[in-house]
């Protein structure tokens, strides 16, 4: 009896880690993801079919170009402004968005995502934890 009291609490604790763990790195991986996503459709599309820094925000956060159905990560994507894009190297001016390949040889994409506190990291006072993420794709613009 001595020993379960001494034990329990602690194989109790120790599988809560192991889950919030494991939440924290499922959330981290869906926003890697999302935005890797969202990075590699703008990297390979041109103006002509209709592409948009929008449609690249609603892959991201949606997994589709819609942006129906649920979000992949809990309130990221709200108002669609936690992505932003880049175009290192640009040489045209007045260039379109997408970016030509001859314009920009590269698109980086940039988020910025605070993760829900978990009970386990607010009882310990850990805070929320903030995933920030930098993806860069080859322009290949079809």
């Amino acid at each position: 009896m001595v020993e379960a009291i001494v034990v329990v609490p602690f194989i109790f604790l120790f599988s809560v880690g192991i889950l919030t763990f494991g939440f924290v790195m499922l959330e981290r991986e869906q926003v890697i993801t999302g935005l890797r996503d969202a990075t590699r459709y703008l990297a390979r599309c041109n103006a002509t079919i209709g592409c948009s820094e929008e449609i690249a925000k609603n892959i991201a956060f949606y997994g589709n170009p819609a942006g129906t159905g649920a979000l992949r990560v809990l309130d990221w994507g709200d108002d669609l402004g936690d992505i932003s894009f880049t175009y290192p190297g640009n040489t045209c001016a007045s260039a379109t968005i997408p970016m030509p390949p001859d314009c920009a040889p590269t698109i980086e994409g940039y988020t910025s995502h605070q993760l829900p506190l978990t009970p386990l990291y607010g009882a310990l006072e850990i805070g929320a934890i903030t995933v920030t993420e930098t993806h860069q794709q080859r322009n290949i613009g079809w």
